[in-house]
């Protein structure tokens, strides 16, 4: 019996190891693929980056755009409302 669990003993010892290796290359691989998917999710994000900077950049030219037609609007509107005409004076009586 003492030599039986001596055995044991000595079995168990030598076989975890071995199982603990196999789970090191499965993480391995695992670790490998999510490096992958961070650097593809990196390559994304920098093209993402230069559309938001390029769509911000004509955000503001179309901003600047629309403020400078209506500017002209109103100085537009301005000369028209002068030129209604007016009322004519009340005759006396």
């Amino acid at each position: 019996m003492k030599r039986f669990a001596i055995f044991v003993v000595i079995l168990a010892f030598l076989t975890v190891p071995v199982l603990s290796g196999c789970q090191n290359k499965q993480m391995q691989q695992e670790n490998e693929n999510l490096k992958k998917q961070v650097e593809t999710l990196k390559a994304d994000k920098g093209k993402l980056d230069a559309q938001v900077k390029d769509l911000t950049g004509k955000v503001d030219g179309l901003t600047k755009e629309n403020a400078d037609l209506k500017a002209k609007a109103e100085k537009a509107a301005k000369p028209a409302a002068k030129k209604a005409p007016a009322k004519a004076p009340a005759k006396k009586k």
